[in-house]
């Protein structure tokens, strides 16, 4: 008698607890790339508008490990989902390679910040009409990375150097510290880059920065320094070094403050894209790309860190801030 694994037995589990449905329950399935707040709050925010009520969500993660991508977006077609969102760049040029291109259900890419830079995306149609039923969720107004600089010398006007931690192997995180290393290096300040490839790199990283005279560090979205941002922020605050970021979802961890969206709207977002063609049906292939507009990039500040360090913005930021 052959004796199945433990993780067979759960894969077949959920198969069937979904094969045996006898409502008319629409299934989503979304891939994460790591288990992080922002995509808790995209989570939350996809199951507020797609409720219990009409929509099976699941969420598989590959926690944090590339070489799990394959074994979540398994997982995930083996529900046989109506509707796949896949989160980031990662995963996104994962379930549109040669092995799962052919299987994949209408699909929403989420948590694009920018959407050209990934070949998977305009191979098929950034714009419609599209070769597949897609629809893209870009989430970072480039109004963003002007304003978090802005914002770094509203606090210290005479801001030299400013550091990035990203990682070259992030399709997200690359092309963001390139349109930083520009905006930075048309300021008076000259940036200063700090790659890493793992989580294990952030110390070292970190304090080379600092090292090297950063009196700012910016952290793009980059897991491997997302994941970190509580050991950034502490290195940050015991030199006086701003820490600042694109994801709201890090403040908690020490980060003095973010220029972001609200990601539980990203969620919202694609809950409505799902919506509009499950119950209106709309054709993905036909959908315009939803794009976060300037007006809701907000600035998110840690209040205790504010206040410890007496900093107050300018009156042209008062109205755009939210307390975390």
């Amino acid at each position: 008698m052959k004796v199945l694994k433990s993780s067979q037995v759960s894969i077949l589990a959920l198969v069937f607890m979904f094969s045996c449905k006898t409502d008319d329950k629409k299934i989503i399935t979304m891939v994460i790339p790591a288990s992080i707040e922002a995509f808790k709050q995209i989570e939350a925010g996809l199951r507020e508008v797609c409720t219990d009520s009409l929509y099976y969500t699941r969420v598989f993660s590959a926690e944090g490990d590339a070489s799990k991508f394959n074994t979540a977006i398994d997982a995930a077609l083996l529900t046989k989902p109506n509707y796949f969102v896949a989160i980031g760049s990662q995963v996104v040029t994962s379930v549109f390679s040669g092995k799962y291109q052919a299987k994949m259900p209408p699909t929403i890419a989420g948590s694009i910040s920018i959407p050209s830079s990934v070949s998977a995306l305009e191979e098929l149609g950034i714009n419609p009409p599209r070769k597949f039923p897609l629809n893209i969720v870009s989430q970072v107004p480039f109004s963003s990375y002007s304003k978090l600089v802005n914002v770094i010398f509203d606090i210290k006007p005479a801001t030299k150097k400013i550091g990035i931690i990203y990682n070259e192997a992030e399709i997200n995180s690359k092309n963001m510290k390139n349109i930083f290393v520009d905006i930075i290096s048309k300021s008076s300040a000259k940036p200063l880059l700090g790659a890493v490839t793992s989580a294990e790199d952030v110390y070292n990283i970190t304090n080379k920065l600092i090292r090297d005279g950063a009196e700012a560090i910016i952290i793009p979205h980059d897991k491997s320094a997302t994941t970190k941002a509580a050991t950034i922020a502490k290195l940050c605050s015991e030199n006086n070094v701003i820490s600042c970021c694109l994801d709201d979802g890090i403040i908690k961890d020490g980060i003095m403050f973010a220029v972001s969206v609200q990601y539980k709207e990203v969620g919202k977002l694609i809950g409505k894209i799902i919506r509009d063609a499950n119950e209106n049906h709309k054709d993905l292939k036909q959908m315009p790309i939803v794009e976060i507009e300037d007006k809701d990039v907000h600035i998110f500040i840690n209040s205790k860190t504010f206040e410890e360090k007496e900093i107050k913005l300018s009156e042209q930021y008062i109205s755009q801030i939210i307390n975390l």
